[in-house]
């Protein structure tokens, strides 16, 4: 029997996930109503908000194919390509050891100016590179970007391999060299999905339907999570990071989609 249950839990995980969120926002919305909150009226746009996870539920379960009701169709919005709109950039640079003579090396940093150092959000690191970078270089880099976020790791063609937050790399405000040199270790011997528990492998593409992308925002694939959000890197067609999605601004601009329809067409 327990088993039963269990399987029937686990087949319909998402349905019951989402129906969940959906009862919560319509509780929500009848205290608001009952202590007359100003400015909110439970009328038919706000029961149309509360329905929109379910409604998502049972579109990713494919418990249906299609929805339309109250004038709305959302089915169209989330197998459309994922809006530019809802990718973050982030911006790049790329570090090199202060060896290679030919390349990026502390000179090049001392030499940024700060408007130039408060634009980097990411360092580009090549995987496979052995002698190449240095720990003591690195650690510079990570001390003066102020403004550092993620360290990308690309294959010897700048294809995306992995995206790791700094976090791993703080302990009190401060960057551990051994762990940095435990990094540097793990890209010369192609450890980093297995010796760097930080490693961010997953991703969305840039062409992936709104639906697509938000499954994956809600897979159990590995993600940068911060509170109350999870994102994952987008990637174009020559698999190159060019940002960000955040489910958050997934859940938000379907939101503001189904919105904007319901009151387009009461409007007519």
């Amino acid at each position: 029997m327990k088993k039963t249950l269990k399987n029937i839990l686990d087949k319909h995980k998402v349905l019951i996930v989402f129906s969940s969120i959906s009862l919560l926002l319509l509780i929500l919305f009848i205290t608001f109503q009952y202590f007359q909150f100003s400015g909110l009226e439970l009328d038919v746009k706000w029961l149309i908000v509360s329905g929109i996870p379910v409604l998502i539920g049972l579109l990713i379960g494919e418990y249906i194919k299609s929805f339309k009701g109250f004038g709305i169709e959302i089915e169209s919005s989330l197998k459309a390509e994922l809006p530019s709109n809802l990718i973050s950039p982030i911006s790049e640079e790329s570090i090199v050891d202060v060896n290679s003579v030919d390349k990026r090396s502390l000179e090049y940093l001392q030499n940024l100016n700060f408007e130039e150092i408060q634009k980097i959000s990411r360092l580009r690191f090549v995987f496979d590179k052995r002698d190449y970078y240095d720990t003591y270089v690195v650690r510079e880099y990570f001390q003066k970007l102020r403004n550092l976020k993620y360290l990308e790791v690309v294959d010897h063609e700048g294809k995306f391999k992995f995206l790791i937050p700094m976090t791993q790399f703080r302990t009190n405000n401060d960057f551990l060299p051994s762990k940095i040199e435990s990094f540097i270790r793990a890209l010369e011997n192609r450890t980093l999905s297995s010796s760097f528990s930080g490693a961010i492998v997953s991703f969305v593409k840039h062409d992936d339907s709104l639906l697509e992308a938000y499954k994956k925002l809600l897979s159990k694939t590995k993600k940068i999570e911060s509170i109350g959000d999870k994102k994952l890197p987008v990637l174009d067609s020559n698999h190159r990071l060019i940002g960000l999605l955040s489910k958050m601004k997934v859940e938000e601009f379907i939101s503001k989609e189904v919105l904007e329809n319901y009151n387009n067409k009461n409007v007519r």
